[in-house]
């Protein structure tokens, strides 16, 4: 009897110890895919961030491990100089602009695509004049990754890898914008228009040409002047 009872109990052990072993198993090919898909989820993200810096992936995991998912309709206004937004946010899926309001007009500054980040200038890097009435808003339903501000700052502190990310980016900036003031002193509306047609040719079939002409620095009459008269040489070339 007593043989009995251990071959009874040793039995029920390995019968527990299968399961578990096979539940054990499961979690971590069910683990496996789920890391492929959120891979495939941020798939614009993550490339985005290998392209500017060449991050590893280990630093990508400790970054989003911050990280919160959201998914906001078009026309939301994500954040503004107006709210306290401690956010920093990776553009997934969608488009967003940038503007200030300045006398009651909407001057656009900026247009944020797949890949890109934004974030409110005055929460980020603290009160900065002529930002006062800065806000961003979504102009299709957009799928974002929100990181704490603090917690991005910490990462700069620990991490080389997302401190030089974030040095790229902001040296990346920095020559746009450089460009885009000497494109405002120097070139034509024409010649801006013709610049923006050729670098940025998904504006066209994505934003509202009123916010267009507005980062143009143009009337919306002038665009569409511009693009008839863009049109017109293009189709007389053809032909």
């Amino acid at each position: 009897m007593l043989i009995w009872a251990i071959y009874k109990n040793a039995a029920c052990l390995f019968i527990i110890g299968a399961f578990l072993y096979f539940c054990s198993r499961l979690i971590k090919k069910q683990e496996r895919v789920n890391k492929r898909c959120e891979s495939q989820m941020m798939r614009n993200t993550i490339n985005s961030l290998k392209a500017k810096s060449n991050m590893s992936n280990s630093s990508i995991n400790e970054l989003f491990a911050h990280s919160s998912l959201l998914e906001l309709p078009k026309k939301h206004i994500l954040t503004s100089s107006f709210q306290n937004d401690k956010n920093f946010y990776f553009i997934e899926k969608g488009i967003a602009r940038s503007y200030c309001v300045i006398n009651d007009k909407e001057l656009t500054s900026w247009f944020s695509t797949e890949g890109d980040i934004v974030f409110s200038t005055n929460n980020f890097y603290g009160n900065q004049q002529g930002y006062e009435y800065e806000v961003v808003q979504l102009l299709e339903n957009t799928v974002l990754y929100a990181v704490p501000i603090k917690d991005l700052e910490k990462l700069y502190q620990t991490n080389i890898e997302i401190a030089n990310w974030s040095r790229i980016l902001h040296q990346e900036a920095f020559i746009m914008n450089e460009k885009r003031l000497i494109s405002r002193l120097y070139k034509s509306a024409e010649e801006r228009y013709i610049e923006l047609l050729q670098t940025r040719p998904d504006l066209f079939q994505r934003v509202n040409l009123g916010y267009i002409a507005s980062f143009l620095g143009i009337s919306q009459v002038t665009l569409c002047h511009l693009r008839n008269k863009i049109k017109s040489v293009s189709y007389t070339h053809l032909t």
